[in-house]
């Protein structure tokens, strides 16, 4: 199902080069069906198909699917990192290449987000502060910096201080600036180093980081990540998150089954 799942990507890519959209979803509805059937519907890796799709219902000036689908990308990367919070040997699955892949299509979603939603706006602010812990997460400390506080201003005039959504943002994005400040001055950290002024250590003495995933590092983010709550308030769903086009199992392979709606979430904006 792996490989099926990217060589409907790579049809749904190349047919989107050839502007032959309606094509373009059916294939990527294949990949996104496929992908779920391997690794699941939530994972990071058919967060990619969604993406695709996303991109294309932009161009056809879909605008409330686009943002839905958008909407869904953001949700997988953010449960993600949930989840590595409580299992550190599943960040050493990952690479580093997968990791940049995400920072890319986050991007291009913060981008679009606020081109149609404004910079100001929480969900806006809430893929600012995902990426910024993707960042963390690959020990690039200053872009890490640079985007939780931009989400940490957004919280602040959207949310309230004294929102616990706010409180969280804005511990991590205190916490990294510290971290950062303390780097400029040439000074280290002492909770948690190991003797080499590398990354945190573990009970074992040994850094904490991912070793086999080709990401070496994550300096600070184990300490960080325990920040980040698994059940924080996101931001509202922009529209309700419908059917892959030609969704029937006969005609594309995505079952009915599939189908993802949105969870009750609050309706900050």
């Amino acid at each position: 199902d792996a490989i099926r799942s990217q060589l409907h990507r790579n049809f749904g890519k190349l047919y989107t080069a050839q502007d032959k959209l309606d094509e373009a979803l059916k294939e990527l509805a294949k990949d996104v069906y496929h992908s779920s059937l391997e690794v699941g519907p939530e994972h990071v890796d058919t967060s990619g198909g969604f993406f695709h799709m996303a991109n294309i219902f932009y161009i056809q000036n879909k605008i409330d699917n686009a943002l839905a689908f958008y909407d869904k990308v953001v949700d997988i990367w953010y449960k993600f990192l949930g989840l590595v919070r409580n299992n550190a040997e599943l960040a050493e699955t990952f690479s580093e290449a997968q990791l940049r892949e995400g920072i890319e299509m986050l991007e291009k979603i913060m981008q679009t987000r606020v081109k149609l939603l404004g910079d100001a706006h929480i969900a806006t602010g809430e893929v600012k502060y995902t990426v910024g812990l993707l960042y963390l997460f690959l020990g690039e400390r200053d872009k890490a910096n640079t985007y939780v506080q931009a989400a940490a201003s957004v919280y602040k005039e959207k949310l309230g201080d004294k929102h616990p959504s706010t409180v969280d943002v804005t511990g991590v994005a205190e916490q990294i600036q510290n971290e950062v400040s303390m780097m400029s001055r040439g000074g280290v950290s002492t909770a948690g180093r190991t003797a080499s002024g590398g990354g945190l250590a573990s009970a074992g003495g040994v850094p904490i980081g991912i070793q086999s995933g080709g990401v070496e590092g994550m300096e600070g983010f184990s300490e960080l990540i325990n920040q980040f709550p698994e059940d924080m308030p996101r931001a509202a769903t922009q529209s309700p998150i419908p059917l892959p086009p030609s969704s029937r199992q006969s005609r594309s392979g995505f079952d009915d089954s599939m189908r993802m709606t949105p969870g009750s979430r609050g309706t900050a904006k």
